[in-house]
């Protein structure tokens, strides 16, 4: 609609490279808007820069920095130009998560990553957890929720290097966090497994992974509008503290 009615120019990143970038930016631009913008390349960024700086062209930036996939991608690009530019004049608005669609499923989400950090929106009725010991029952399960019941599954990204503990939970659909940046679904449902685990202060922790399993993690449960469940297969430890987080529910008092 932005392309057809509005005429906005609208390129993928990747098309910004040194010997293109004044076929993309130039003296008839009125500004830059660049989304996802914390997995930016540094050479990018600096090109961008740089065109921003001689034709005097402003650009906004929006990012989440704990929306990453692998380590070290993540790029604070308020924190990058006030060091790097401190001639720029630069403005950061920050959003909270209120903005999202769901309040309910935000709390939850923000207590699944620290147990009590949220006490507010405490109204779960819209997450479910289910516990499984058969790798090929959840497949099935999934597969009925996908066809049936129109669930989307996410799952995580393995190495294509060498196998890793996550490969299991890779093998159980194609749609991995990868393939969702950007993207939100009304229904989601993944699955845990002792690639997972709490502390004794309540907070998430994860193994280790060829990509971040903390940023596939968190990417694939901030897809949820409306119904979010967590399918937890063979580790009866954190069930019982996932259900201690659904017991937060005030509804359920």
């Amino acid at each position: 609609m932005l392309r057809d009615k509005f005429d906005w120019n609208i390129y993928s990143i990747r098309n910004i490279k040194a010997p293109t970038i004044d076929r993309y930016i130039d003296d008839t631009v009125k500004a830059i808007f660049i989304d996802e913008s914390q997995r930016i390349r540094t050479d990018q960024l600096e090109m961008i820069i740089g065109k921003s700086k001689e034709l005097k062209i402003p650009i906004v930036f929006s990012y989440d920095t704990k929306q990453y996939l692998s380590e070290g991608e993540s790029k604070n690009i308020y924190e990058y130009i006030k060091t790097n530019y401190p001639e720029i004049n630069i403005y950061k608005k920050s959003l909270t998560n209120k903005i999202r669609t769901n309040k309910n499923i935000s709390s939850f989400i923000t207590n699944l990553i620290q147990i009590g950090k949220s006490n507010s929106y405490l109204d779960y009725s819209d997450i479910t957890i289910e516990y499984f010991e058969n790798i090929n029952d959840i497949k099935r399960y999934i597969h009925y929720l996908e066809k049936r019941d129109d669930w989307k599954c996410i799952t995580y990204t393995s190495s294509q290097y060498s196998r890793e503990s996550i490969d299991t939970l890779a093998s159980l659909s194609d749609f991995k966090a990868h393939d969702v940046i950007g993207q939100e679904f009304k229904k989601v449902v993944f699955v845990m497994d002792d690639n997972f685990r709490y502390d004794d202060s309540g907070k998430l922790q994860y193994r280790k992974c060829y990509y971040s399993l903390p940023g596939m993690f968190y990417q694939i449960i901030t897809r949820v509008i409306n119904e979010m469940k967590i399918i937890v297969f063979n580790n009866k430890s954190l069930y019982y503290k996932l259900l201690q987080i659904k017991s937060l529910d005030k509804n359920n008092e």
